[in-house]
């Protein structure tokens, strides 16, 4: 569909009443504003008993800020969506995906205070996973067509099983991308904003309310974390605020590529994850040639050989900006091609192959000729 068309179809939307009982076109902009208020007014009231509850980063020599800064991000995010979603969400299974998604937001509170190891984490990350399959059904059952065959069909535990990994592997996508301030923000930022136009543009009300929800709620918490708006953040999203969002974007891309009414393609919501997808699978398929822990801290990721490069923090931000956009619009246009999945499924994976070889190779390049 060109893009008048798109736009046609989000005002059609927006002047009709959806089909989905209870929900109101009307609510996804005012889920939108709600959420960001209550995150702009919740981050400095936050702030103001961090050091009290022991949610602070203290500099290190991998973590190279000024000063202690509250992690309290990913609470302010998760009570503004959860405001949005008990005012507008009550009938959908979003709702239930907000509630749910408070263990991780609970787990990554405790993980902000003590650093829990990454094995400790999964227990409840798979337990999360499994309470949003159990109570809300949303499960992936359609990997897509990535053989050029027709679509490959999960079923039964493979399908459980399948679930698990992708939304623990969502999880810590986001959580190893979050290493330089505004960049996972802003990464979020466009996936999200993504999805939520898509969904609104199809009539699919309750995944646009969650999604924008989180736009709102991630622009609030932006205002306070990127350098863009200040010399340095006041605060930082936390563990708590990785894991909830790499939940909620599971949650969303579930809901719009699976079963009959699914309005995105599986291969299509791999670039539309784009960054963090191929940085993290990159960074562990290295440590694992290496022989460490795919789950080490270490600095090896994209943000960190851009910085060893010589890049700012704020120009960083930018370039995995751009890349991030890029592979997102690519992922839109390849939804708009029946029949390219497995095409663009195999450009994804030279893409990944590319960026693990060649990627260091010319920013070292760089590096040496600005020294």
């Amino acid at each position: 569909m060109r893009f008048p068309g798109r736009v046609a179809s989000i005002i059609v939307c927006y002047v009709s009443r959806s089909k989905q009982p209870g929900m109101n076109p009307i609510s996804v902009p005012i889920g939108f504003v709600i959420s960001a208020v209550a995150c702009l007014v919740l981050v400095p009231l936050l702030c103001r008993r961090a050091a009290a509850w022991g949610l602070t980063d203290q500099p290190s020599q991998r973590k190279q800020h000024s000063g202690a800064v509250p992690t309290i991000g990913g609470i302010a995010i998760f009570l503004a969506v959860l405001l949005a979603g008990v005012l507008f969400m009550r009938e959908t299974p979003f709702l239930a995906s907000i509630i749910i998604a408070s263990m991780l937001v609970v787990l990554g509170v405790i993980d902000d205070k003590v650093n829990l190891r990454p094995i400790h984490r999964l227990p409840f990350q798979i337990l999360a996973t499994v309470a949003l399959i159990a109570i809300t059904g949303l499960k992936i059952t359609n990997i897509g067509d990535i053989v050029g065959g027709g679509p490959v069909l999960l079923t039964g535990v493979t399908s459980i099983v399948f679930t698990i990994l992708c939304t623990v592997g969502v999880i810590n996508a986001i959580n190893m991308i979050d290493g330089v301030d505004g960049l996972s923000g802003t990464i979020l930022l466009i996936s999200f904003s993504a999805l939520g136009i898509l969904s609104l543009s199809s009539g699919l009300l309750e995944p646009a309310m969650l999604a924008f929800s989180v736009i709102g709620a991630i622009a609030g918490f932006l205002y306070y974390n990127a350098r863009l708006f200040r010399s340095k953040p006041e605060t930082f999203l936390g563990d708590s605020g990785s894991m909830l969002l790499g939940f909620l974007l599971l949650a969303i891309f579930i809901s719009i590529t699976q079963g009959n009414s699914s309005i995105l393609s599986p291969v299509s919501a791999g670039w539309i994850f784009g960054v963090p997808l191929i940085d993290t699978v990159s960074v562990m398929v290295g440590r694992i040639l290496k022989g460490g822990s795919p789950f080490a801290a270490g600095r090896d990721h994209l943000h960190h050989q851009l910085l060893d490069a010589g890049q700012s923090v704020n120009d960083t931000v930018k370039t995995m900006a751009l890349l991030h956009l890029v592979c997102v619009l690519t992922g839109l246009i390849a939804n708009q091609l029946p029949g390219s999945e497995a095409a663009f499924f195999w450009l994804f994976v030279v893409m990944v192959v590319a960026h693990h070889f060649l990627t260091p190779r010319l920013l070292n390049k760089h590096a040496l000729q600005k020294s």
